[in-house]
């Protein structure tokens, strides 16, 4: 399995949060592997040089550069650009950032780490697991 860690779940990494740390350490015995999508990338470096935290921005960039690179392409944009129409229609929309997370998690089978649960299942089919809440 491939979870896809959204903003939330970097950042407690970051922080040494219990679960976070606990729930990644045993996705990775268990042979799980992990991404870090590039809108998260955006989100956690410049979160992290606005307030001059340069020691957790190198724990940052190791721990990107061992995640699977997922990057925004057509597949991608088209199916943030259906979810967006679909979710504005049932008044029920999401902010781009985290339908850009949503639609990466769709094209390529991840599961979605969050702890912003209540947003991410409005969307159909996206998997999502809470490891700040187990």
């Amino acid at each position: 399995m491939i979870f896809a860690l959204d903003t939330n779940i970097v950042t407690a990494i970051l922080k040494y949060n219990q679960n976070a740390k606990k729930n990644f350490k045993k996705a990775l015995e268990d042979n799980n592997s992990f991404s870090i999508p590039s809108i998260v990338r955006y989100e956690t470096e410049r979160g992290l040089r606005y307030v001059n935290a340069y020691s957790k921005l190198k724990e940052f960039r190791e721990l990107y550069e061992n995640s699977i690179k997922s990057q925004m392409d057509e597949e991608v944009f088209t199916l943030a650009i259906n979810l967006y129409v679909v979710l504005r229609k049932r008044g029920d929309l999401i902010d781009d950032a985290d339908l850009f997370i949503a639609s990466i998690c769709l094209t390529n089978s991840f599961t979605l780490v969050t702890n912003n649960t209540n947003h991410f299942e409005r969307i159909e089919g996206l998997k999502i697991v809470d490891w700040l809440e187990t």
